[in-house]
């Protein structure tokens, strides 16, 4: 977590910030509920709130995030599915094959981890797919300047992967489904990985 930005201490203005950047990016959360209903279900980087599934369609869900502030504000909203937890997505707190679907959305670019790390110990933790929706970033360009100008004011990420990155970090795994999504800006790249255990 990037310790300089506020945003992670103030779960609030951040659930709100996220909820209308969904509407604005066009993520729907559908696509991802097909995949978790009646499973076992990691979300890492799960912040303040599930904003891009439906922890009431799993079997059970588990909240993985370093901002203990996310946890709390969290913790208020939770239901019999959902468990929340203090941890780090470079060395996540279970045994391998825990759970069946981890999902790792709009976390990547906030973690100064090599993205490779978060990959490997997600697939550790997993049995049967992973989900990774995050940010775009293009290679030049226009579009590139309005984004890093963008992520630079209002998201304070790390590092924002442009699509031959995210093809060399995944190069090793099974991707089933890739779309690009967000409007003009074609800013949201959403991946499911098959892991097959």
């Amino acid at each position: 977590m990037n310790k300089y930005h506020r945003l992670f201490q103030l779960p609030k203005i951040y659930d709100f910030q996220v909820k209308l950047l969904k509407i604005i990016n066009m993520v729907r959360i559908g696509d991802i509920d097909l995949h978790i209903k009646g499973k076992n279900v990691l979300d890492v980087g799960c912040g303040p709130n599930s904003f891009f599934f439906s922890p009431d369609k799993t079997n059970f869900c588990v909240g993985l995030d370093i901002s203990e502030k996310f946890i709390q504000f969290a913790q208020k909203g939770i239901n019999n599915r959902q468990v929340f937890i203090i941890g780090d997505a470079g060395n996540m707190p279970f045994k391998c094959g825990s759970f069946q679907v981890v999902v790792i959305l709009f976390t990547m670019h906030h973690i100064a981890l090599d993205h490779k790390v978060i990959l490997e110990e997600a697939a550790r933790c997993c049995t049967e797919k992973i989900i990774i929706v995050d940010h775009l970033q293009d290679k030049s360009g226009l579009r590139k300047h309005l984004k890093s100008l963008w992520w630079k004011i209002k998201d304070k990420g790390f590092k924002y992967n442009t699509y031959d990155e995210w093809k060399k970090l995944l190069e090793s795994y099974n991707v089933v489904k890739e779309v690009i999504t967000g409007g003009p800006l074609k800013n949201i790249y959403q991946v499911i990985i098959s892991l097959n255990k």
